[in-house]
């Protein structure tokens, strides 16, 4: 029986982050340090007494080092395979990605991809979920599926003198899989305990409600990958039978392949088992384009009595993939809240103890972007933290970034790419990003040496457009009773030693699953 899932994030996911050097400082309770990257803050005491944090900047990678493109081919069937070499390496890491995920969920029906994707690896033929099981752990093997938001992926990963029986599973399972009553009834029941015990992590429900209030529940983005209880009580087996029909097809398919084999060994392989996998049914529904998030200044409050911290979780709109602010607003957000030693970072946690992390994240997607901020602060320096978080957003605005500050950003964000590449996960994720954001194989390249190349005044001015307090959407979740008397007080005595104009939005009240409390 496989774990109840909380929600639908994968390491793998998480591992993009980094891989793509949007970066993301979080929650930790412990510093991560990168290569090049000093491993600690120091903090000195100028003349006067006062006392400042120093952060070193990195030396970054070497020079003339460039990002590998994976071998394009295609097979028969109208198939891409995106082959990428790991010269001497035994093992083989393979991912099937389709394109579809959430985004194409039907109104009422959110989560439709995601147990969908967890039924692919139930059974194939006669052989029932215990016993592909068997034969996976037999090969040494590790074989995963799910659905995030714009695809669903099988993934495999085994030792080269293993890889044609475990793809043989793999293509079985994509081309004949059971979908069987039972496994439905059992997978929906495991699925439905998750969706209840979700309701009690707080970093959980604070990103699903920032998700839906900053997107909308309109959009393909404002719902959790994972759906809704009241979604998943309306989805039969027929639903996913449908879904399997029209997003798990060949028309949609990409494969990934990291590898010492070349292709003239891993086309053949390929070919034989899904080379002649064709549909015969013409109609192909469209993935419709996402529209742009407005943004606007919001504060949601959403009520965990009790809870002895308050997540804080913020959305800010930013640009699209190939917008040419992405990869300043990628350096930008190094110096803002993307690395260890960021601005969020230094002062939350570091300088005033607030918080175990503070960071932030640039996320730029096919038809759009947004910068997501998180930190988990103690529930007595709510009213201080917003503060501070309101404070670094409004120096970038008034005071900008030090030259310091942006070479270190951009040599970070440089390092992060070359680490994602040091593994085949790593690497698939980065390539398997690129394929969600509508990019081809070169994308990697591309953004390497964009982040180098972009000047001091585009990530400045980067910044000052999208890193703006007056269009975050902050949510808090916490003990309601102690943060509407940190907003009233907040109100009532607003800070008068900010670079700008504070602006705190009257509250809304939401639930636990992002609907609207009057």
């Amino acid at each position: 029986m496989k774990p109840v899932r909380l929600f639908a994030v994968r390491w793998r996911e998480l591992a993009v982050i980094a891989i793509f050097g949007v970066g993301f400082a979080g929650c930790a309770a412990r510093s991560v340090t990168t290569a090049g990257e000093a491993s600690s803050i120091a903090v000195v005491t100028q003349e006067g007494g006062s006392r400042a944090s120093v952060i070193p900047v990195p030396t970054g990678p070497a020079p003339g080092f460039e990002v590998p493109t994976p071998h394009v081919f295609t097979l028969a069937n109208g198939v891409d395979v995106w082959l990428l070499h790991f010269a001497d390496t035994p093992l083989i890491s393979l991912s099937f990605i389709f394109e579809g995920g959430a985004r194409v969920d039907p109104a009422g029906k959110e989560g439709l991809a995601y147990i969908a994707g967890d039924l692919l690896d139930e059974g194939t033929g006669e052989l029932d979920a215990l016993q592909l099981a068997d034969e996976i752990n037999f090969l040494g093997a590790q074989l995963s599926v799910g659905s995030d938001r714009g695809s669903t992926v099988l993934s495999l990963q085994v030792l080269a003198r293993n890889f044609e029986p475990t793809l043989d599973i793999a293509a079985r399972c994509l081309l004949q899989p059971r979908l069987a009553a039972d496994d439905f009834v059992r997978i929906k029941e495991l699925w439905g305990n998750g969706l209840k015990q979700r309701r009690d992590v707080a970093s959980v429900v604070a990103r699903l409600v920032a998700d839906r209030a900053f997107f909308g529940d309109q959009h393909s983005y404002g719902h959790p990958v994972s759906g809704y209880a009241s979604s998943a009580a309306t989805i039969e087996l027929e639903d996913v039978k449908e879904y399997y029909a029209q997003y798990l097809r060949p028309e949609r398919l990409t494969i990934l392949v990291a590898s010492s084999l070349p292709e003239r060994e891993v086309r053949p392989l390929l070919a034989r088992r899904l080379g002649g996998w064709s549909v015969a049914e013409p109609t192909l529904k469209a993935v419709p384009p996402a529209q742009a998030p407005k943004g606007g200044a919001r504060l949601i409050v959403v009520d965990k009595p009790d809870a002895p911290q308050t997540v804080v979780r913020m959305l800010v709109p930013g640009p699209a993939v190939i917008d040419p602010d992405s990869a300043p607003l990628i350096v930008a957000n190094g110096v803002f809240g993307g690395v260890f030693t960021s601005r969020l970072s230094v002062n939350l946690r570091v300088r005033n103890g607030f918080t175990y992390g503070a960071g932030s994240r640039f996320a730029a997607e096919k038809d759009f972007g947004y910068v997501f901020v998180a930190a988990d602060v103690f529930t007595e320096n709510t009213q201080s933290a917003l503060v501070e978080f309101a404070r670094e957003f409004l120096s970038l605005q008034s005071a900008g970034m030090t030259q310091d500050e942006m070479e270190k950003a951009r040599a970070s964000s440089r390092t992060q790419v070359i680490q994602g590449l040091e593994t085949q996960s790593g690497a698939l994720s980065l390539f398997q990003r690129a394929l969600a954001q509508g990019q081809g194989p070169r994308r990697g390249r591309e953004l390497f040496e964009s982040i180098a190349e972009t000047t001091s005044d585009a990530v400045l001015e980067s910044a000052r457009r999208y890193l703006r307090w007056d269009q975050a959407t902050i949510v808090l979740v916490g003990d309601r009773s102690k943060i509407d008397v940190t907003l009233q007080a907040l109100r009532a005595q607003p800070p008068t030693d900010l670079p700008g104009a504070f602006v705190l939005p009257m509250p809304e009240y939401r639930d636990r699953d992002g609907q609207r409390i009057e």
